[in-house]
């Protein structure tokens, strides 16, 4: 299931749909603006929009496993708290996108961007 659910009053830039809507969850807070694509699972806020973490309480409630969660919770970390490039983030993401799809699917939206992603 694909969900993108986007605050009140949150402008969107037209070339960055197309990656928040192919992620199969997305969020944005109230007033948000989205300049850069959302990667998956990934959640945003402010002016200009930065990512803030994922929203997995959301996840638990949609059957994810607690496994998948906490390699989630770990590949964010790669990509927004370790201080590495796009590129390096996504090299440290390779053998846990073969172990969780979800991981794959984080890590492949990140991949598709061609704008940059919101850090």
């Amino acid at each position: 299931m694909y969900t993108l659910t986007i605050g009140r009053s949150c402008p969107v830039l037209p070339w960055c749909i197309s990656i928040a809507i192919s992620a199969p969850t997305a969020f944005s807070g109230m007033g948000t603006a989205i300049g850069k694509d959302v990667p998956a699972f990934v959640t945003v806020f402010g002016n200009p929009a930065e990512a803030r973490s994922m929203n997995f309480e959301g996840m638990r409630r949609r059957g994810f496993s607690e496994e998948a969660i906490h390699a989630l919770r770990r590949a964010y970390k790669v990509v927004y708290r370790q201080g590495l490039t796009v590129d390096q983030a996504l090299i440290q993401l390779a053998e846990p996108a073969v172990l969780f799809p979800e991981v794959a699917v984080f890590r492949d939206s990140i991949q598709a961007s061609t704008r940059g992603i919101t850090r």
